[in-house]
């Protein structure tokens, strides 16, 4: 695994076998390495509310903005669909 600016990258074969963090391939592309578990759902203010709260509240920022340093979420234009050819 590299290390760049505190980014964690490794070649795309290495992420997929499991291996990312053994990974010493300098000749082949780096993609960044991903964090482990689940993707948080929030943004930054709403979890914060919602630990000196101690009660859940649903996030509608999300459907705004994505939180700050959430980069897999998808944007508007790669979940529209491609229009159908016309017969």
């Amino acid at each position: 695994m590299i290390l760049t600016d505190g980014q964690k990258y490794a070649c795309i074969q290495c992420i997929r076998g499991h291996r990312a963090s053994s990974c010493n391939h300098t000749d082949r592309p780096l993609n960044l390495v991903r964090r482990k578990g689940r993707p948080p759902t929030q943004c930054n203010k709403c979890r914060e509310l919602r630990r000196t709260r101690k009660a859940h509240v649903k996030c509608l920022c999300a459907e705004i903005k994505p939180a700050a340093g959430d980069t897999d979420t998808p944007t508007q234009a790669a979940l529209t669909l491609p229009a159908s050819p016309a017969k």
